[in-house]
């Protein structure tokens, strides 16, 4: 079980940057970096880790504090699990707060659409990606919790092929009956997001998900969005306004369409602004009509037709939290959902885990490969405590960080 550390410098299990080498930068994003690092001292000794660090001025700036606790609470409730991003250590010094999480050093799955044949995947890896994240889900709608952020950028792909789902930093937790769209507060990422979401009320629930399933299974078999025109609306530019949300919002280039990078910023829009981003969603006639002659199967045209629909009560998955009306579907007939569990499935692609798997210029990759020096922990002069939640000062997960200690190995170099 999980636990929270004495504040005492004097406490030996207590856990501080300087007890993790950084070997590598995986990845570098608006809010700080991740490495790949090293655990110096303790039970898990030379085991490898994921360690995110989040700059505590770019969060306040942001107003993210909100969302990074609720990033910790939801790893912490949903962890655990093979197809999900697991927290091991918590903790923070006067400019950061530092997640410890799983190592994939295969980079996102966003990096490897776009390397890919055609920006698409064949329809069996798609399948077994999707399979995955189908899983990560069904466990925590099992738990109350919803995701909401799904899309290439959030699967890590990890050293044997398999994926884990990241970033719960918009994710909520449930009231507990399921069926009655029990979260009313708008997040996501628009493209991905469900229709349900852009109304007045965003009232929502676990089936908003399986509607981002079908945008993702659609992407990664057809290399875009199953939109009838371009949906993206350039609101960076607009004027900021008091009654104002946030949400991420993808670049657009210059022509109008979907930026092939896929990268996102946050910017904050009016109610209006918020509706006219919202995609026309085809009705499923329209999609099997502008799918046909595609190089798909008629199961998978038929799978994306009944999860990219626009009235919830009529998508596949409504009513219940359990993934069973997706899973038994006929695209997934015959399919060994046993062993994907059990990680004996034949993996199709294995990622190259020599290469840094990111997109960054030469620079940026020198960073990567280089070893940086490691900046000392002044856990006695942490300022705001309270304001970053003091309960959370220093966490540490005892039985994740032992029991998987020997199933890691150590990443190629």
């Amino acid at each position: 079980m999980g636990g929270y550390v004495s504040k005492s410098d004097k406490d030996p299990e207590r856990v501080e940057q300087v007890h993790f080498n950084k070997e590598r930068m995986l990845g570098k994003g608006g809010f700080g970096k991740v490495h790949a690092v090293v655990k110096k001292v303790g039970h898990d000794k030379g085991k490898w880790y994921a360690m995110k660090t989040l700059d505590k001025k770019i969060l306040r700036k942001s107003n993210l504090l909100k969302e990074i606790k609720n990033e910790f609470e939801l790893l912490k409730d949903c962890g655990n699990f093979l197809f999900t991003c697991n927290l091991f250590y918590c903790f923070q010094d006067d400019t950061a707060v530092y997640f410890v999480l799983d190592l994939a050093l295969g980079g996102d799955m966003r990096y490897h659409l776009l390397k890919s044949k055609g920006r698409k995947f064949s329809e069996s890896l798609t399948k077994f990606y999707i399979a995955q994240l189908i899983l990560a889900l069904e466990h925590m709608h099992s738990l109350n919790c919803l995701h909401r952020d799904i899309k290439p950028d959030n699967l890590l792909v990890q050293a044997n092929g398999y994926i884990k789902l990241t970033d719960f930093g918009l994710g909520r937790k449930l009231l507990p009956n399921v069926s009655k769209g029990s979260c009313n507060e708008f997040g996501g990422t628009p493209g991905y997001m469900a229709p349900e979401l852009y109304q007045k009320n965003h009232a929502h629930n676990n089936t908003a998900e399986w509607f981002s399933v079908g945008v993702l299974s659609h992407e990664l078999l057809l290399s875009v969005r199953p939109y009838a025109e371009a949906v993206y609306k350039s609101v960076a530019t607009t004027r900021v306004r008091r009654s104002t949300r946030t949400v991420r919002v993808e670049s657009v280039a210059k022509s109008g369409k979907q930026d092939s990078t896929g990268s996102t910023k946050r910017v904050r829009v009016t109610e209006s602004e918020l509706l006219a981003m919202q995609p026309t969603v085809m009705t499923s006639d329209e999609l099997k009509e502008a799918l046909e002659g595609k190089e798909i199967s008629k199961k998978a045209v038929s799978f994306l037709c009944k999860t990219l629909v626009k009235e919830p009560t009529k998508r596949l998955g409504w009513g219940t939290e359990k993934a069973d009306p997706l899973k038994n579907h006929g695209w997934f007939e015959g399919f060994a959902w046993k062993q994907v569990m059990e990680q004996t499935f034949p993996v199709e692609y294995i990622p190259d885990t020599t290469e840094a798997n990111v997109d960054c210029d030469d620079n940026e990759l020198m960073d990567f490969l280089e070893h940086q020096s490691t900046r000392l922990t002044r856990s006695n002069s942490v300022i705001n405590v309270d304001e970053f939640g003091a309960l959370w000062f220093n966490y540490r997960d005892q039985e994740k960080s032992s029991s998987s200690s020997s199933r890691v190995n150590s990443p190629k170099t």
